[in-house]
């Protein structure tokens, strides 16, 4: 896996998610995954998804 994103990036999409009324859940069902894992990508900076899916977030939360 590619990491696209460094831990304080993830941070401040995550911050542009709340702005934006973006729940964990949508990110969850958008990437096909849980809502939990979400929240462990969000919240450890050990946890990485792939580059797709990152991008896929970005993407989405920048067209809100």
């Amino acid at each position: 896996m590619i990491k696209v994103l460094n831990y304080q990036q993830r941070l401040e999409l995550l911050m542009q998610c709340k702005l934006k009324k973006i729940r964990q859940k949508e990110l969850a069902k958008l990437i096909g995954t849980s809502s939990a894992w979400v929240s462990m990508y969000f919240s450890h900076p050990d946890i990485n998804i792939s580059e797709l899916h990152e991008r896929q977030i970005i993407e989405f939360v920048n067209e809100k």
